[in-house]
């Protein structure tokens, strides 16, 4: 399995050219599911790509988290928002704009959403989407080797509510693997729809293989035609390799894969024969495991189980549903506001900080929290760049987090008010208050959604008393 994650992807035609050849099949009729409530959601409206300056203004673009075969991702923090996001950078390509141009029609929680594309130069995209925290299942499985059934079954529920939501959609992702599963905390999301598909109906086939070998169906092996229940296979051995640690085929099969640098177009290689109830693996997991196991791995597509039906399957009954994706997504986004509150406060947050006396002159201040000492300091932006040189003495003032009583919001204080009648003070929805016994510090914000994060931010570090 580890293997696997380090081979490159691979993407062998089958058949003339290099275009995604569709066939229909005879007297084919759309699905019951096609006209679902879901599937006529336009997902996110984006606007068009934007510049590299518009990104800039935006966001502050962090530490590398990933690298792929053609493209590096970094965590970057939205400046207005305060959320952390993740940022791919990687070169324009058709099949970048396909994938950007079906991302846009997505929204989903179990799906990773798209936030905005932006240009550099005229080679190179920043692809601004959800950030994860804990990274892909496939780091999981290197670190724990397998997961018990309960925690399998939840992850899993929730890659197929996704995958029955592409698939309500007719959208084909054809490279399910623990590598596109992300996790943050309960939370899971399908990502990476470089070779997504969108379809023109639910029994619309395919005829180029292309994906991960380890987790093809049979039918793309063996250079058939295939369609949405590829998907479902594909799924299929991500359990299988959750709940045993190890692939539904012999060791000889899995060689055998590692040696191909194509899909073979005429055989699938794999042994699954550990798939009959004889296996005695099978008595580490319950009945219900095993026949979802089953239905999902069945060999011919015709008799495999669909992502709507297997939504209803009983093995899915004993989830714990006390959190609802809803509820979960919310809490990934609290998490990533947090993150993001803390990687631009360690490294300084520019407001303009407001004095009560009206001979005191608003001034661009870098407001900073310094997480070792517990305080929150701000330094006069002309003296932020020599705050840390060699013999400086400038340096910054300090609030101690325990001596903060209040956060305000508005117009609130002496310094705000006492400028009210000159026409420069700024909307109360710029401005906010740090009360403590001995001081009040006053600043303003470029936009709402700072300040909205910022105090939501600092009243999470105040101690409970004071909040």
């Amino acid at each position: 399995m580890i293997e696997a994650r380090k081979r490159a992807l691979i993407q062998a035609t089958v058949g003339d050219g290099d275009t995604d050849e569709i066939s229909l099949p005879a007297q084919s009729q759309p699905s019951d599911h096609t006209m679902s409530a879901d599937s006529t959601d336009t997902g996110n409206s984006l606007e068009k790509v934007k510049t590299f300056e518009a990104f800039s203004a935006k966001y502050m673009l962090m530490k590398e988290i990933g690298e792929g075969s053609f493209s590096i991702v970094h965590r970057a923090v939205n400046r207005m928002t305060g959320h952390v996001c993740a940022v791919k950078c990687c070169k324009i390509s058709q099949a970048l704009e396909e994938e950007e141009r079906l991302l846009r029609t997505l929204s989903h929680p179990n799906v990773v959403s798209l936030e905005g594309v932006y240009e550099r130069d005229t080679n190179l995209h920043y692809v601004v989407m959800d950030y994860l925290k804990d990274g892909d299942l496939c780091d999981q499985l290197i670190e724990r080797q397998r997961l018990p059934e309960p925690e399998a079954r939840r992850i899993i529920r929730q890659v197929v509510e996704g995958l029955a939501y592409l698939h309500r959609r007719c959208v084909l992702h054809r490279d399910i693997k623990p590598e596109n599963i992300l996790i943050h905390g309960n939370m899971v999301k399908i990502a990476d729809f470089g070779l997504a598909k969108q379809l023109e109906q639910p029994t619309t086939m395919l005829k180029r293989s292309c994906g991960t070998l380890e987790y093809a169906a049979p039918e793309l092996l063996c250079g058939r035609p295939y369609g949405l229940k590829s998907d479902v296979f594909s799924l299929g051995i991500v359990l299988y390799v959750l709940l045993f640690g190890a692939f539904p085929f012999s060791v000889e099969s899995a060689a055998a894969l590692q040696c191909m640098d194509h899909f073979p177009g005429g055989v699938d290689v794999r042994d699954m024969s550990c798939l009959s109830l004889s296996n005695v693996q099978w008595r580490t997991v319950s009945p219900l495991a095993q026949d979802a196991l089953l239905k999902m791995l069945k060999t011919n597509d015709t008799e495999r189980i669909s992502a709507e039906d297997l939504l209803s399957h009983p093995w899915f009954n004993d989830v714990d549903v006390t959190s609802s994706a809803e509820e979960l997504e919310r809490a990934r986004i609290e998490d990533c506001e947090a993150l993001g509150l803390a990687e631009l406060l360690s490294r300084g947050f520019q407001v303009v900080k407001y004095g009560y006396k009206k001979a005191t002159t608003p001034h661009s201040t870098s407001l900073t929290i310094n997480f070792m000492e517990e305080s929150v300091t701000w330094t006069a932006r002309k003296n932020a760049m020599l705050e840390n040189a060699p013999g400086s003495s400038k340096r910054g003032r300090a609030i101690p987090l325990r001596e903060i009583k209040e956060i305000r919001e508005g117009h609130a204080t002496e310094a705000f008010l006492s400028h009210k009648e000159s026409k420069s003070v700024p909307p109360p929805e710029l401005c906010l208050s740090i009360i403590c016994p001995w001081r009040t510090l006053d600043l303003v914000v470029e936009v709402p959604s700072q300040r909205e994060f910022l105090v939501r931010g600092l009243r999470r570090l105040l101690p409970i008393s004071s909040q």
